[in-house]
């Protein structure tokens, strides 16, 4: 996966910027300037991210056998992915993602 980061505003910690790729996580906090470990992800390459409100989902991606339709959010008060039950209507390689508000009038 492309090393992808989003921002977070944890009920405990602030806010802090989590950097994902590869499999792993790492969480910065703004105010402390400190690193530590974040929780493990499957092992995804090319996926993409958006940051949707205070967390931010993980999309598609490849995991050596086939590209996936899957899709992860960062639970910010847990610290955990979470795999939605939603998934991706076509795989595709490098999706684009684009977060939209609700009142946007858009369908797709």
């Amino acid at each position: 996966m492309y090393p992808s980061c989003g921002l977070i505003n944890s009920p405990e910690n602030g806010l802090e910027v989590v950097l994902a790729g590869y499999g792993t996580s790492e969480i910065f906090n703004v105010d402390s300037g400190v690193w530590r470990e974040g929780p493990d992800l499957p092992n995804l390459y090319l996926a993409t991210s958006a940051q949707i409100g205070n967390t931010f989902v993980i999309v598609g991606g490849y995991d050596g056998f086939g590209f996936l339709d899957t899709i992860y959010s960062f639970d910010e008060v847990n610290y955990e992915w979470i795999e939605l039950p939603q998934k991706l209507q076509r795989v595709k390689q490098d999706p684009g993602v684009v977060a939209l508000p609700r009142n946007a009038g858009i369908t797709c």
